[in-house]
């Protein structure tokens, strides 16, 4: 409140020392007779102190400031008071119904624009709880169905150890090292989805080259995938962009984990950088069962459903969880996500601003 104060006052004393010396100016270099142009600068100052400056008494000061300078500095005789003038009082009453106009007109604003923001953040509130609810909607299931798998095969393996054979023991293990893998992957998305939306969607950039992205996330999809076909296409010229490293890698390594998962690409993945004006994009492209366009647009609103390729036989869950997180990365970066069908396959494109 004291803060506010404190700029009032300095509004008001800045605005109406520049109509003074303003008017000074044209009182040197106009006829002195004219003295109607004068009257004008300090009508606008009173508008813009009005306008600027929170309640009524800095108009109605402002008001009576300017009909004394008129009075005492631009009316002769000179640098004396003189109130008995034909029109002074018409000219006090002028300035002050303008100053007790623009100060309702602008309480008034200030009203609707304090209403507008209260029903933005109570909207993106929403959102954001509909986020979480559709997130808990699918962990829910996305988690009970691998952890349930993880069970069964511990306790058919706690009872009947001795009917495995050493092959049908290293394929269980494998199966729990998967499903583990897939949860550990599921976890990250939740902690980033939950990192950004925490932090009102701000995030620390810095210029980074888009080789070394591309070079990182494709080791570690190696790491993860190591029998995964991939070919990634690179432009020739070297280009640095502002970004958050982590996230943009967070997005490439979801898209490209989904079209190993999901796609049941007949060709090898490709991975593509492009640099257009302005722009940098990527694209992640298979070749096989396609989109369900209805359920990836709701994907990308944050309506996380079913698994949304058309015919994959795997019905994890996953995807939508990791395609909201990407969509959320690449807003907080200005940039968008998109994706279409392919004669063969589809695409996933994301524009990231250069």
């Amino acid at each position: 409140m004291r803060c506010s104060r404190k700029r009032d006052v300095g509004v008001t004393i800045i605005l109406l020392g520049m109509a003074t010396g303003i008017a000074f100016l044209l009182f040197f270099l106009m006829p002195k007779e004219n003295s109607a142009n004068i009257a004008i600068i300090y009508v606008l100052a009173l508008i813009l102190i009005s306008r600027y400056t929170k309640g009524v008494w800095y108009g109605l000061f402002s008001a009576l400031f300017c009909v004394v300078c008129i009075n005492y500095l631009f009316t002769y005789p000179y640098f004396h008071l003189n109130f008995t003038l034909t029109g002074y009082p018409v000219t006090f009453l002028v300035l002050l119904a303008i100053s007790l106009l623009t100060s309702a007109t602008t309480s008034m604003l200030t009203k609707q624009e304090e209403i507008l923001k209260q029903r933005e953040r109570e909207l993106l509130e929403a959102e954001r709880e509909g986020i979480r609810a559709n997130l808990l909607r699918s962990v829910s299931h996305d988690f009970r169905t691998p952890l349930t798998g993880m069970l069964v095969v511990c306790e058919a393996y706690r009872e009947h150890r001795h009917q495995y054979s050493e092959e049908e023991i290293a394929q269980s293990f494998q199966q729990i090292k998967e499903e583990a893998e897939w949860l550990l992957r599921m976890v990250e998305n939740l902690l980033a989805i939950t990192k950004i939306h925490s932090s009102d969607q701000s995030i620390e950039k810095r210029m980074e080259p888009v080789e070394e992205l591309i070079e990182e996330v494709m080791l570690r999809i190696r790491k993860r995938f190591p029998d995964a076909a991939i070919e990634v296409v690179m432009p020739p010229t070297f280009v640095m962009v502002e970004m958050e490293p982590v996230l943009m890698m967070q997005v490439l390594i979801n898209l490209l984990e989904n079209a190993i998962f999901y796609s049941q690409s007949k060709l090898p993945i490709k991975l593509s950088v492009r640099y257009e004006e302005g722009q940098v994009v990527f694209c992640v492209r298979d070749y096989g069962v396609g989109l369900c366009m209805q359920e990836i647009n709701g994907l990308l609103k944050g309506k996380l459903t079913r698994d949304s390729h058309q015919h994959s036989g795997n019905h994890r869950k996953g995807m939508g969880i990791g395609l909201s997180l990407c969509k959320t990365i690449m807003e907080v970066h200005g940039g968008t996500l998109q994706a279409e069908n392919k004669e063969d396959g589809a695409e996933f494109v994301c524009v990231l601003p250069r």
